[in-house]
């Protein structure tokens, strides 16, 4: 894997760059805080927790949370060193049924999940 080109590849990236859907938007703008110990484990790899390739998850805003099953990453490289972890319930491993990355060089996906975010409407934007 190359650090400095996944970080090159999502230094280019913003918010406006994302799925615009509400719960997309949601993620990106809360995981970092809720979950502080996988952000730093993903930018050790080069990865911005809050930039993700594809999320996908079940919206439960009338009872205050959204449940994200899987949150996909692109690393640029192969998979050679990248290690796989678990962070409580939640795990983080090589996925191999992704949708592709707009990437021209090698990359593989890295899986984040399940996440739950608590859910509160004003904090949206």
């Amino acid at each position: 894997m190359d650090i400095e080109k996944t970080k090159a590849y999502y230094a280019e990236m913003t918010f406006t760059d994302l799925c615009p859907c509400e719960c997309c938007q949601y993620y990106a703008r809360h995981i970092k805080a809720a979950y502080p110990q996988i952000a730093k484990y993903l930018a050790a790899y080069g990865v911005d927790i809050e930039k993700p390739l594809e999320t996908m998850y079940v919206e439960e805003f009338d009872k205050g949370f959204i449940f994200y099953w899987t949150v996909q990453y692109v690393v640029i490289g192969d998979e050679e060193g990248f290690r796989e972890m678990a962070f409580g319930d939640v795990s983080l491993y090589i996925e191999k049924l992704h949708p592709q990355a707009m990437v021209q060089e090698n990359y593989f996906v890295v899986s984040l999940g399940p996440v739950t975010l608590n859910y509160a409407k004003e904090s949206y934007k």
